[in-house]
């Protein structure tokens, strides 16, 4: 559990945990980043409280997000990892022990997940995410398209990438890349069930940024683990098609420099294809790119459905 000045959250994110019904022995290990407020003192009455069952990690400065992360999750010891921040909830009794049958019943599966509930403090509806129906087992390909994945939803198999990968340290997020290198090892099981509850409020550590922000950190994650997911797959074209994604994408939204980044990484990967280089010269062609758009048909559908 990772928390920072969440003392309005902290008591319902630890209860939920408090409450599971499971078979075998766990322990919550709680990493507060030197909270200012009264997390700490609420984090300590637990710990007294249930001094077998509650391990807080304390530190005397602010570490950040990742460096946090990697802390609390280098100092578990169980053979499954589960994650779930500060400012979130459980709202299954079963959630740990419907993931640990999962995971036992499937040793190829590195790590699994839930369907998670997305509330608002700004009064909008709840939403389910990832929503509508999904595959039973993802792959490296569907998480390099997207991340399906919510922090407060998933269970990692202790040990699958061996040491904590540094590279990870950089970043401002964690639960993609580590779900992406994870599906480089093993399959990722997907577990149709609403079981916990994600928060979007104005004091989130990602959901207060701006979209701008998230973008951003979002394509430097890629940057950053690009040689540990090119050396782990076993298929080349999946990364050829996570640039093109790219490409199309920052073209739609202006980001030209971005688009052109990812064309030329298309060409590296993939030289021999017409495509590569049909969307290396959109990039690059500003005021003609409408003549060498790669995808006119799929725009205007889009547009009409939108």
């Amino acid at each position: 559990m990772l928390t920072y000045n969440q003392e309005r959250f902290i008591t319902q994110a630890i209860d939920s945990v408090l409450m599971q019904r499971v078979s075998e022995p766990y322990e919550v290990v709680i990493g507060d980043d030197c909270s200012t407020d009264a997390t700490g003192a609420i984090i300590r009455r637990y710990a007294e409280r249930y001094p077998d069952l509650v391990r807080p990690l304390w530190t005397d400065r602010n570490l950040g997000m990742m460096p946090n992360f990697r802390r609390c999750w280098e100092a578990c010891r169980g053979q499954y990892i589960a994650v779930l921040e500060g400012d979130d909830y459980w709202i299954s009794p079963h959630k740990l022990q419907r993931q640990i049958d999962s995971m036992d019943r499937h040793p190829e599966w590195s790590m699994c997940f839930v369907r998670v509930r997305m509330v608002f403090d700004d009064g909008r509806p709840p939403l389910e995410h990832p929503a509508g129906p999904q595959v039973p087992v993802f792959t490296v390909r569907e998480l390099l398209a997207s991340n399906p994945i919510q922090p407060c939803g998933v269970m990692y198999r202790q040990g699958v990438l061996g040491a904590w990968p540094e590279v990870l340290d950089v970043l401002a997020l964690g639960d993609w890349p580590l779900g992406i290198l994870h599906a480089l090892r093993g399959d990722v099981g997907f577990l149709d069930e609403v079981m916990a509850v994600y928060r979007q409020h104005g004091a989130g550590t990602w959901s207060s940024k701006p979209r701008d922000w998230k973008v951003r950190q979002s394509a430097r994650m890629f940057d950053v683990i690009r040689p540990q997911v090119e050396r782990g797959l076993r298929d080349r074209h999946l990364m050829w098609t996570h640039d093109v994604r790219w490409v199309v994408w920052c073209m739609e939204i202006g980001w030209r420099a971005r688009a052109r980044r990812h064309a030329r990484l298309c060409v590296k990967e993939s030289p021999l294809r017409p495509y590569s280089w049909r969307l290396l010269l959109w990039s690059h062609l500003g005021p003609l790119e409408r003549l060498l758009d790669p995808q006119p048909a799929k725009r205007r559908e889009a547009k009409t459905r939108g």
